[in-house]
């Protein structure tokens, strides 16, 4: 009847209205057609705490049971109603404890549009969850498929049950005219009609902080723009979430030039950032609103200035500055007293197993820690020493040695070196190192025993005042491999076998160039590495002239805690001189092979070959030189 109707009064009409009508008809009766559109085609979600505005902390402290949750929701098409108004799912994030549940869930537009009158689209829901305060939110932690159907004057939704206790969202859907008006128009007595819209703001509003009472209080203002009519403010509160998400906390329509939000601690909370988005609109009408215009973000609470910091690794102090973007409210206090806010500070210890609690919210600063010139010096049993500018030669004296010595700071590191046990040549092994950086030692030791018997003791002193070492202790494979990490970033670590241990001496980038001892001078010249205390260079021909002159002296020797015999030898033992084949017939070609298959053709050695390069063929020369020497 409703299409006789139309057609025997079209004349009556101009061309385009006619158009329009027939459309909107046609339109209308194919999402009708849609069987969930029907009365009985779909069920209504009534609960009013399913609002976006009702706040779930009040029943989650009062009446639990009440908590929405719809893991046990039926598969099927619903429509949501809201204080008996028409309601639809929000599209922008919700915050959590919103919604009569604890994890909100809401409808994302990331990926495609809500569907056109007659039209059916598949979307996504998000659910909104924070693993604990202080935290980054994430909206959308959890996705749930949507089916979304326009029936024309609403929409119904087809919903799956959640994977907890979770809980679809709803919003009074806003009341902009007949839904077959296109968008940017409005209905005006029947007819479609482009939208006017208010007059935009002339720039973007501003928040700022002040106190009101004792009450701490975010005032969003702005300029309102020149009208011939009243005109009205339409002003949302969001808080941001992460870098490019934000939840809208509160709305409100105004005809003053300004907005005050109370940080009450609940919905506007010290350590997070806000800002607010005004549109206009015309008093009288709630049609043509203008386009929306959004604050600076605004970082409520404990602020470090700046909020970047680049630091060196060279083991000095940088100051940063820590100010309050809000006011301090001060209780009971007399004149001439000051207030604020005590601050400790806590650092990160990733070996305590302590839970730390504090009521002090900073914000972020971000610290770019720039990677300067440091080195690794080897003392590889047999002991093989790779020096800090990569000069390879071998030590086979035994006795006490300076392996490392800084000249701008107190930092030396001692290695101990005994006969570790080849049958045909006088092979020495590091049994022993000790360490000192300012006032703290640090020894690793298994020299005042037998190899293969003995296992290395740690002892850690502190010669200042203070109680307690400040050198990290790591260890990992069972003890065998131990790290002794120093204040200024310097490690000395220590790989232990049955016949003694390597050593790895790795140098912060304080000390470049300012170096002496058995791991050279730190300049990316190797060809001085041999070098004396006074710094004489000697020729690579003198290498026993310059590892005789890095042991330590008689006098020294006298302070030392035992007595190691290997320090008082008349003289120095032979150089070693390892021929092809070995005494038991092993060959060079068959020792390459080996070292291969063990090194370079290994899994990690394949694998890593691009990082390692030439250290991996050196590593395969030194095990060949080790098979030559112990065979």
């Amino acid at each position: 009847m409703d299409c006789c109707a139309l057609g025997s009064a079209r004349l009556l009409f101009p061309g385009y209205l006619r158009i329009a009508l027939l459309w909107f008809v046609h339109l209308g009766a194919f999402a009708q057609h849609a069987p969930e559109c029907h009365p009985g085609g779909h069920q209504i979600l009534r609960n009013s705490y399913r609002s976006v505005d009702f706040d779930s902390t009040e029943i989650q402290n009062t009446a639990i049971q009440d908590l929405i949750c719809d893991h046990s929701l039926l598969p099927g098409w619903y429509r949501f109603r809201i204080n008996n108004k028409p309601a639809e799912m929000p599209t922008t994030c919700v915050e959590m404890n919103r919604c009569g549940t604890q994890a909100p869930v809401w409808l994302s537009l990331k990926d495609a549009s809500l569907p056109r009158a007659g039209e059916v689209r598949q979307l996504s829901a998000c659910a909104t969850w924070q693993f604990f305060h202080g935290s980054a939110k994430d909206c959308c932690l959890f996705r749930i498929p949507v089916t979304v159907r326009n029936c024309g004057e609403f929409l119904v939704y087809y919903l799956q049950p959640t994977q907890g206790c979770m809980g679809y969202c709803a919003k009074v859907a806003p009341d902009l005219g007949p839904r077959f008006c296109p968008p940017g128009e409005v209905e005006v007595n029947g007819r479609c009609k482009a939208a006017i819209p208010s007059p935009s703001l002339p720039s973007r509003p501003v928040i700022t902080p002040e106190l009101i009472g004792q009450s701490v209080h975010l005032r969003c203002s702005f300029i309102p723009p020149l009208s011939s009519q009243q005109l009205g403010f339409q002003v949302v509160w969001a808080r941001h979430i992460g870098h490019s998400m934000k939840a809208e906390i509160r709305q409100e329509s105004t005809l003053k030039p300004f907005s005050l939000a109370e940080m009450d601690g609940v919905h506007f909370r010290l350590g997070e950032t806000f800002s607010c988005i005004v549109s206009t609109f015309r008093a009288n009408s709630s049609n043509g609103r203008s386009p929306p215009k959004e604050s600076e973000s605004f970082y409520a609470g404990l602020k470090f200035s700046s909020d970047s910091l680049h630091i060196a690794e060279n083991s000095k102090e940088h100051e940063v500055t820590v100010h309050s973007t809000v006011p301090i409210p001060c209780y009971g206090l007399d004149h001439g007293h000051q207030c604020g806010v005590p601050l400790a500070l806590s650092v990160h210890d990733p070996d305590s197993l302590g839970q730390e609690a504090s009521n002090v919210v900073l914000s972020a600063c971000q610290v770019t820690v720039q990677d300067v010139p440091t080195s690794i010096c080897y003392s590889l049993t047999d002991p093989h020493v790779i020096t800090l500018d990569g000069r390879r030669y071998e030590n086979h004296q035994t006795g006490t040695f300076v392996l490392y010595r800084s000249l701008v700071r107190e930092f030396e590191v001692h290695s101990r070196q005994w006969d570790c046990g080849s049958r045909h040549y006088a092979v020495a092994c590091n049994c022993g190192v000790a360490v000192r950086e300012g006032n703290e030692i640090a020894v690793f030791d298994m020299c005042n025993g037998q190899p293969q018997e003995s296992r290395p003791q740690l002892t850690l002193k502190n010669l200042g005042d203070r109680e307690g070492s400040r050198v990290r202790v790591l260890e990992s494979h069972q003890g065998k491999k131990v790290t002794l990490i120093f204040p200024s970033g310097a490690f000395v670590r220590a790989d232990v076998g049955d016949w003694g241990m390597s050593l790895s001496v790795r140098v912060p980038s304080v000390d470049y160039s300012n170096t002496q001892g058995l791991c050279g001078t730190f300049d990316r010249n190797g060809n001085n590495d041999f070098h004396s205390s006074d710094g004489h260079v000697f020729g690579p021909d003198d290498l026993l002239s310059f590892i005789e002159n890095w042991s330590l002296s008689q006098a020294d020797l006298e302070n030392l805690a035992y007595f190691f015999p290997e320090d008082h030898l008349a003289e120095a033992r032979p150089e070693v001189q390892p021929q092809w084949p070995t005494p038991s017939g092993l060959t060079s070609a068959k020792a390459l092979e080996v070292c291969q298959i063990a090194l370079a053709n290994s899994t990690v050695g394949a694998v890593c070959r691009g990082l390692l390069g030439r250290r991996l063929d050196e590593a395969v020369d030194l095990c060949i030189l080790d098979l030559q020497l112990k065979d």
